[in-house]
């Protein structure tokens, strides 16, 4: 008996088709929505546990900017949950919806629908947390480490990109199905489907741009490759098991036909044939470490800290592949990584008692006491383990950290906060002038300063007295020096380099030529000056005074470091291997024999 007969022998009113399907849907609807905020419920509580498995591609810690950016990235992660268990009770409320529409026999499929549906979507999720996701972040990642910048990614960003990542394939992964249960109701055939592929590939690339957490083509390119690929599996899934279309009428006129062009198949294999390439390109840089690995042997190399040792002894540090070591003045280098787990080299310096030492990114501190042969780690009272700078001065080791200033006074075995009034900020610089008093140079909040004798760090802060000209405008300082006369000098992220004759008190900038520059080092030397920045090297020939460029032969400009030998030897570290000029910068000549690098190779000999 139907529906309608049945409401007339209740007595109801009798309600037609579409009013019956419709409070039909909205019946379903609404326990969906009940079941959700059930799920989500559940899932909140689970969240951290949530956001580790999200973690998984990406082995650094992640920070917080905002009050309130934890929170809602645990709110975020607990909808992710509450939608994967809400899943199966989704897909049975749409079976049942549409289950007036199959034949009997169609009917029994219910159980092998749910399980194959909740099965698709637990795949979409998984591949897009370990295959899609870790390729993204390595992308984009290294575009940033290739260019020494320092990936630090907020919670809050990371879950919103892979939350969205993750239901977008969660939900494609149902695309075959949905293709398939179409068929199945004549809504489509696999003819029609083939018919206009070239408009669903463009129909996939457009919804890839607005589902894309970013805007750059590798990442559209990963969303729409698996899509068209998930279409095509979706006609295939119609052929075997769709419904047989009903054949025409003979007296039916001939139904009118699409004409079938190349241009679809054009479009789809330049698709796939250009995320293929740039997912091998990525997966072939991802390993088992996690995103931030070890870089494949082809890339260039970003040198970011040189020392020299004894005679042409040369280490240099790299982000990416750990450190290298020369023995003949850098016509030729060694890696030197034994023990090294992090190759992510912030700065290396050669101790008094000819110790290495070099500060990373995740690892902390290493130590080698056989010249780099082999090393240790040494991080026993650190707090965090960034260590971006490393200073001796009369026997005691200083470290600059993620979380302030340590010092060590037995080569690195123990270390002890010197942090009162720098708690948990990033130092980049550290200095020691004739009188004993420390400087140091963070990231974001200016200088530091702390007299001989005392405890406490104090922020050099301008005088509201003093005129505008004579403060340190610049809160990113990333080079110190002081000189024989106690002046000290500041290198800024964007502002040049300034110079203070009264311990801080007051600044001068020198160098009109570098007024904006980013100053990454500053070397003072007899009869020469030095300025590393990020479009080459200056030299000075009067005390700073007047600058001019030295850049011939550098053909990588992007200065991260660089090391002054008594001779007058000056070896510059780039984003593209190490280069050397035995002339005060008249002419460099690129030695990277045994560093690998794709932008400037090492000369031939």
């Amino acid at each position: 008996m139907g529906n309608a007969s049945a409401e007339a022998l209740r007595g109801e009113p009798v309600r037609a088709p579409l009013q019956r399907h419709i409070a039909d849907l909205k019946r379903r609807l609404y326990w969906c929505g009940f079941t959700f905020i059930v799920a989500c419920v559940l899932t909140f509580p689970h969240a951290d546990e949530m956001i580790a498995w999200l973690k998984k591609p990406y082995h650094d810690d992640l920070i917080f900017y905002a009050p309130t950016e934890a929170i809602f990235a645990a709110i975020k992660v607990a909808l992710l949950g509450g939608i994967t268990l809400s899943m199966p009770v989704f897909l049975y409320h749409l079976w049942k919806f549409i289950e007036p529409a199959l034949l009997p026999g169609e009917r029994r499929w219910i159980v092998p629908f749910l399980a194959i549906a909740s099965v698709f979507f637990a795949m979409g999720v998984s591949f897009a947390n370990f295959v899609i996701v870790p390729l993204a972040l390595q992308f984009m990642l290294q575009f940033g480490i290739d260019r020494a910048l320092v990936p630090q990614l907020g919670v809050g960003f990371y879950v919103d990109f892979n939350v969205k990542f993750l239901l977008t394939f969660g939900f494609a992964f149902e695309l075959p199905l949905a293709i398939t249960l179409l068929s199945r109701l004549r809504v489509v055939t696999p003819e029609l489907l083939a018919r206009y592929r070239k408009h669903a590939i463009m129909v996939n690339l457009i919804l890839s741009a607005i589902l894309t957490p970013t805007s750059d083509l590798f990442n559209l390119l990963l969303m729409a490759g698996p899509l068209i690929i998930l279409y095509e599996v979706g006609i295939l899934s119609a052929r075997l098991f769709g419904r047989p279309p009903v054949p025409p009428a003979e007296e039916m006129d001939e139904p009118v036909k699409v004409p079938e062009g190349t241009a679809g198949r054009r479009v789809l294999f330049f698709v796939v044939l250009v995320a293929g390439l740039a997912s091998g390109g990525a997966l072939a840089q991802l390993s088992p470490g996690g995103v931030l690995d070890e870089l494949g042997p082809e890339s260039f190399v970003s040198i970011q800290s040189l020392a020299l040792g004894e005679g042409q002894t040369v280490y240099a540090g790299s982000f990416g592949r750990g450190v290298f070591k020369s023995e003949d003045g850098g016509k030729s280098w060694t890696a030197v990584n034994e023990g090294m787990t992090d190759p992510y080299v912030y700065v290396v310096v050669v101790a008094p008692d000819k110790a290495v030492f070099a500060g990373t990114l995740r690892g902390g501190i290493f130590r080698s006491k056989s010249g780099g042969k082999s090393w240790a780690p040494v991080n026993a009272g650190l707090e965090r383990l960034e260590t971006q700078v490393l200073f001796h001065h009369q026997g005691v080791l200083y470290a600059g950290t993620g979380s302030g200033v340590f010092r060590s006074k037995d080569s690195g075995e123990r270390w002890e906060a010197d942090n009162h009034g720098l708690s948990n900020l990033l130092v980049r610089a550290l200095v020691v002038d004739h009188q004993g008093t420390m400087y140091a140079g963070t990231t974001g909040m200016g200088m530091y300063r702390k007299l001989a004798g005392s405890a406490q760090w104090t922020r050099i802060t301008p005088s509201r007295l003093s005129h505008p000209r004579d403060q340190l405008p610049a809160n990113f300082v990333r080079s110190l020096v002081v000189d024989k006369t106690g002046t000290l000098y500041a290198g800024t992220a964007d502002n040049g380099v300034y110079v203070s004759t009264d311990r801080g008190e007051t600044w001068r900038i020198i160098g009109g030529q570098l007024a904006n520059a980013s100053v990454r080092g500053i070397a003072i030397g007899e009869s020469s000056w030095f300025v590393g920045t990020g479009i080459g090297m200056y030299r000075s020939s009067d005390q700073g005074k007047t600058w001019i460029q030295v850049n011939n032969g550098l053909t990588e400009r992007a200065i991260q470091s660089f090391a002054m030998g008594k001779d007058g030897t000056v070896y510059a570290g780039t984003s593209g291997g190490v280069f050397k000029t035995e002339d005060h910068g008249a002419h460099w000549v690129s030695t990277n024999q045994g560093i690998a690098t794709s932008r400037n190779p090492a000369p031939r000999h």
